[in-house]
């Protein structure tokens, strides 16, 4: 066979050139893209789930953008690649580091929460997070309210309803719990115990009624009404009304007041 000359040679390297610079434009595109939604999300919800996995696949993106690129010489879209790249690295470790640190310092004493309770005879108290304010249990006939308060709850905040101490899940005692990223207000043990919305202001008795019929593990925040009103049972198997003052948006604390009676 004759041996392709250079001017032969040259069309089919200028395509292959084409070709490979096609490529690299879309991936850097496609980490751009990952990029804006990783923001979006840091900005309107606060996720740090969403976060991670944009800033993942952003970075996935522009390492195969410079592998397209190997050979060739350094250039703008070269630079383009390694600042998307740089982006995206920042952003993934910074969700890494929300999870890290919301692992192991969720709602403790140290986030300086507090929750106001009231006892049956109306006083109210403050307590600081992790503490317990003494007397506030009160009550230990059937039906009879054990405790009533108002509390805020961040991500990943437990709340004991019969003693008001927010902090870690301490099994046993903690009775709800709040997943920001997803505005859901769970039982604890991820939902073991009973939860449900309820039309109206329930008594323990309307409580009891509902949480026979209808039984969920959590119950999405966002989509509800200011005011509204959820029945649940409690580790210690009494029952807790709690009214959801305000919807939180992005990453704001839960607002909730509630009332406890004994089983």
């Amino acid at each position: 066979m004759t041996p392709r000359s250079a001017a032969q040679e040259a069309p089919a390297q200028e395509a292959v050139s084409r070709a490979v610079g096609r490529r690299a434009t879309a991936l850097a595109g496609l980490s751009s893209i990952a990029d804006v939604a990783a923001v979006a999300q840091l900005v309107t919800t606060g996720s740090d789930a969403g976060v991670l996995v944009a800033g993942l696949l952003s970075v996935l993106a522009g390492f195969l953008g410079l592998i397209q690129l190997t050979g060739r010489p350094v250039g703008l879209s070269a630079l383009a690649m390694a600042l998307l790249i740089a982006i995206a690295a920042g952003m993934t470790g910074a969700a890494v580091h929300g999870y890290w640190t919301g692992a192991g310092t969720a709602a403790g004493p140290g986030r300086g929460a507090t929750s106001t309770t009231t006892t049956p005879s109306g006083s109210p108290t403050t307590t600081p997070s992790g503490s317990t304010a003494a007397g506030s249990v009160t009550a230990v006939a059937p039906g009879a309210v054990v405790r009533t308060g108002t509390t805020s709850l961040r991500d990943q905040d437990y709340l004991d309803v019969e003693t008001g101490r927010i902090g870690e899940v301490e099994p046993g005692a903690s009775d709800l719990w709040y997943v920001g990223g997803y505005r859901e207000l769970w039982t604890s043990g991820g939902g073991k115990l009973p939860i449900t919305p309820v039309a109206t202001p329930p008594d323990a008795a309307a409580c009891a009624d509902e949480l026979a019929r209808r039984s969920y593990d959590q119950v999405a925040i966002g989509p509800l009404d200011p005011g509204a009103w959820l029945c649940a049972r409690t580790a210690e198997e009494n029952l807790v009304a709690v009214q959801v003052t305000a919807i939180p948006t992005g990453d704001e604390p839960l607002v909730i007041t509630y009332t406890v009676w004994h089983k």
